[in-house]
């Protein structure tokens, strides 16, 4: 699953999956990880590029509330 909060860039992203051929094993969704659908409890995974810093300290996620403390949490830095 995807999540962007951008419109635009989610739709993207989508049409991306439709290109490769992966619409059927991904999900795309605009949203913010800070109020995410009741639908979604918990993620094995989660990778962030470059986002935590848009949030202002006191407003970033914890994120041991999104992922399953059974598997391990990644955070990616990109440098670009």
């Amino acid at each position: 699953m995807g999540i962007d909060v951008d419109e635009a860039a989610a739709r993207q992203a989508m049409q991306n999956m439709e290109t490769w051929k992966l619409q059927k094993k991904f999900e795309i969704i605009k949203g913010d990880i800070r109020d995410l659908p009741d639908d979604i409890s918990h993620f094995n995974l989660i990778t962030l590029v470059n986002v935590v810093y848009y949030f202002p300290v006191e407003q970033r996620p914890s994120f041991s509330d999104f992922y399953d403390p059974d598997f391990r949490l990644e955070e990616a830095w990109s440098s670009s």
